[in-house]
C-alpha cells in the first residue's frame, strides 16, 4: 500500500510540474489586425519576422516590449536558417503594418545575404516609429541598410540607428538583375519612395561600398550612398540628423569604373529625385 501511495504521489507531482511548465512556457501569440502584438523576446522578435515574410501576414501591428539583444548563437541560427536574416517583409510580401518600438532597442542585429536583409527588406504603407538599433552590421547587394531597404508610402519616425556598419556591394552574380538601378545604401533605408522620415537620427554609422568590377557594369547609373537613405524619391525628410558618422567609398577604383559622374554621396541623402525636400536636418 505504501508503494502504491508513493507511486501515486510521483505521478501527481509529475503532473503537476507538466502542467506548470506548458502554462509558463511563452507560445505564439494570437493576431489581430489592428490590435498591435507585444514583442519582449528575442524567439518572438525573429517568430513574427519569419511570419511576415509568408502570404498572408503583413499587416499585423508590433510592439515591443523590453530592449531585446540577440545573442551570438542566436546570429549564427539566423544566418544558418531558410531567411538568412531577422529580417519583415519581402520583395514578394511587403510589411504594411505598424512596428511600434516603443523606445525600446533592438541590438546586434546582422546579416549577410543577397536581398532581403535589414530589420525590414521591403516597406508598402507602413509606418516604423520609436526605434533605436544599436550594433547591427548589414552586409547588402545593391540595396544597403539598416533599417529598411525599400520603403514605399512609409512613415519612418523617432529612429536612431547607432554604432552600427552598412557595408553594400554589387556582387557578380546580381549584377545583371539591377543594370539600371545602380548601387545604392544608407544607414535609415537604401531607397525611400513617397515616404516620410520625420525625427530620426544616425549615430555613429559606417556606410561604405567598395563595389569595383559590379560599378562597372552598371550601366552608369552608379552609387548613391547617404548617411540616412541612399536615394529619396519624392520623400521628405525632416528634424533628423547625422552624428559623428562616416559615408565612405574607395574612391580610386569606383569613381573611375563609373565615369566620374554617376557617383553621389551626401551626409544625410545620396542622391535626391522627383521633388524630395531634407527640412531642418543635418
Amino acid at each position: 500500500m505504501n508503494k502504491v501511495k508513493k507511486k501515486s504521489l510521483i505521478l501527481l507531482v509529475f503532473a503537476f510540474t507538466l502542467s506548470f511548465f506548458f502554462m509558463h512556457t511563452s507560445a505564439p501569440k494570437t493576431l489581430a489586425v489592428g490590435e498591435p502584438t507585444a514583442i519582449s523576446t528575442s524567439s518572438e522578435l525573429i517568430y513574427y519576422a519569419n511570419l511576415t515574410r509568408q502570404e498572408g501576414y503583413q499587416d499585423y501591428d508590433f510592439i515591443l516590449t523590453s530592449d531585446i539583444a540577440l545573442t551570438q548563437e542566436e546570429v549564427n541560427n539566423i544566418q544558418n536558417s531558410e531567411y538568412k536574416s531577422l529580417t519583415f517583409g519581402s520583395s514578394d510580401y511587403p510589411y504594411r503594418g505598424t512596428f511600434d518600438g516603443n523606445g525600446y532597442t533592438i541590438s546586434n542585429l546582422k546579416a549577410e545575404s543577397d536581398h532581403d536583409n535589414g530589420l525590414f527588406y521591403y516597406t508598402d504603407g507602413a509606418t516604423i516609429k520609436n526605434l533605436t538599433i544599436d550594433n547591427a552590421e548589414i552586409r547588402s547587394y545593391f540595396r544597403g541598410r539598416i533599417l529598411v531597404g525599400y520603403a514605399n508610402n512609409t512613415t519612418i519616425e523617432n529612429v536612431t540607428i547607432k554604432n552600427s556598419h552598412q557595408f553594400v556591394t554589387a556582387a557578380d552574380n546580381v549584377v545583371t538583375l539591377v543594370t539600371d538601378g545602380g548601387v545604392r545604401g544608407g544607414a535609415l533605408a537604401g531607397d525611400a519612395f513617397n515616404s516620410i522620415i520625420y525625427n530620426c537620427e544616425a549615430e555613429n554609422n559606417f556606410v561604405n561600398t567598395n563595389s569595383t568590377s559590379g560599378v562597372a557594369a552598371l550601366g552608369g547609373k552608379g552609387l548613391s550612398l547617404g548617411g540616412l537613405v541612399g536615394i529619396t524619391n519624392n520623400t521628405e525628410v525632416e528634424y533628423s540628423r547625422v552624428i559623428d558618422g562616416k559615408v565612405s567609398n574607395y574612391y580610386d577604383v569606383a569613381v573611375g569604373a563609373v565615369g566620374g559622374n554617376t557617383l553621389y554621396v551626401g551626409g544625410i541623402v545620396g542622391q535626391m529625385q522627383n521633388a524630395s525636400k531634407v527640412i531642418d536636418s543635418f
